[in-house]
């Protein structure tokens, strides 16, 4: 089974969002550090709400992406894989280079 595959079922478990997280972010190659659940949390009910996906969210201490402290919305979604877990996932558009 693809990564891919795996995180679409994670998403369709009956579990909660953050049984669903713990366990999608313990499945990457490196684990993510679950300190960073909260900001996932957000980043997913800011995109279910209909919000501006490039709002950013603070990070947890000690974590920067870019070396800032905070992220975009939809950054946190794309680079954790988690459009799995928007109620309307194909509308998530991936940034092009």
């Amino acid at each position: 089974m693809e990564a891919s595959e795996i995180a679409m079922e994670i998403a369709k478990s009956p579990m909660s969002l953050l049984e669903k997280l713990d366990w999608h972010f313990s499945n990457f190659d490196k684990p993510i550090p679950k300190v960073l659940i909260p900001v996932a949390v957000k980043a997913i009910e800011l995109a279910n709400a209909g919000g501006d996906l490039s709002t950013f969210i603070d990070l947890p201490e000690g974590i920067k992406f870019q070396g800032f402290q905070f992220a975009s919305a939809h950054d946190v979604i794309e680079g954790h894989y988690l459009w799995y877990y928007l109620d309307n996932p194909e509308s998530f558009k991936p940034e092009t280079s």
